[in-house]
């Protein structure tokens, strides 16, 4: 009498349990690295948000490098200090996608107030002095993400700015982080 799991049957589990495994993987691998929470970035996404808030959106020329408000003498107007802001990531996403009407905030979501995605308005809904500008260039979604991350590993919650931070934003050695007190000092 013959098994009647032979090898084709066999052949067609273990296909069937490699298949569910590489899905499960896959799966897994993609929730780690795809995770837009602060726990889930990792350094290249950190990285990769400092990149958007130095050059495409420029988001340190009037927040400061640094995010503490202190940006360029020219910039539109007086930035808030993201270091001690007490908005969550949602409120974040918000503002950076839809800016805030009225202030010198800049949206950065091509799509704002074509729909009503931000706070419910069209462009239509607000007056022209009431609407935002368009900032530097308009960011993707998943760069809002990049931002974000950035914001909450070097920026919001940090404190006074120091030496080291500045050294690691510029390069080591660099002049305009002389003045600023080591995290050794800051500390006594």
């Amino acid at each position: 009498m013959r098994n009647s799991a032979g090898p084709k049957f066999l052949s067609r589990v273990n296909r069937v349990c490699y298949a569910t495994f590489v899905v499960i993987f896959g799966a897994m691998f993609l929730s780690v690295t795809f995770d837009s929470s602060p726990a889930g970035a990792g350094e290249r996404e950190i990285k990769r948000g400092k990149q958007i808030w130095s050059n495409k959106s420029t988001c340190n020329r009037c927040h400061g490098w640094a995010g503490d408000g202190k940006g360029h003498p020219r910039s539109p107007g007086n930035a808030p200090s993201l270091r001690v802001s007490e908005l969550d990531r949602e409120e974040m996403r918000v503002i950076i996608a839809c800016g805030i009407p009225g202030t010198a905030m800049p949206y950065h979501d091509r799509h704002a107030y074509t729909d009503d995605r931000c706070y419910g308005l069209t462009k239509d809904d607000l007056e022209e002095e009431m609407m935002p500008r368009l900032g530097q260039k308009p960011i993707r979604e998943n760069e809002i993400e990049f931002v974000l991350d950035y914001i909450e590993a070097r920026i919001k919650g940090r404190g006074k700015v120091t030496w080291e931070e500045c050294e690691t934003y510029f390069k080591v050695g660099a002049s305009r982080c002389t003045k600023l007190p080591k995290i050794a000092d800051l500390q006594e």
